[in-house]
């Protein structure tokens, strides 16, 4: 999580009442269980259109600090929401809570990962 406190005084002062953080449609949250490793730990909440993974025992503190502070980044990025479809988020594809049993891999040399990458890939 990052916050950030201004340090040099503002003449306004915005008090601005935030929501609970909204959680993701049941059937979002049953796909998304699949893809971590121990989803009893976490909650998922949403950001816009982006679904958020959050620590249970972090929750609380989670919402606390929303309502009091501008929080810039909480959580981790798990998936967007994208016309019905989940969008895998870069930023879960380097958790260590990915479960990998549950996601479809492939093993590619550097040759191969640099080809996928410029889109130069073959369907043989």
């Amino acid at each position: 999580m990052a916050v950030v406190r201004k340090t040099e005084k503002s003449s306004r002062h915005k008090t601005k009442i935030k929501n609970v953080l909204p959680y993701p449609h049941k059937k979002i949250v049953d796909s998304l269980q699949k893809w971590i490793q121990d989803p009893s730990m976490f909650r998922f909440i949403l950001y816009g259109e982006l679904i958020l993974l959050i620590p249970s025992g972090c929750l609380a503190d989670y919402e606390w600090l929303s309502d009091k502070l501008k929080v810039l980044n909480k959580g981790t990025a798990l998936a967007s929401q994208k016309h019905q479809k989940l969008v895998p988020e870069h930023a879960f594809a380097l958790s260590v809570h990915l479960n990998k049993n549950n996601l479809d891999t492939i093993e590619l040399d550097k040759e191969q990962a640099l080809a996928y990458l410029r889109k130069r890939i073959s369907h043989s």
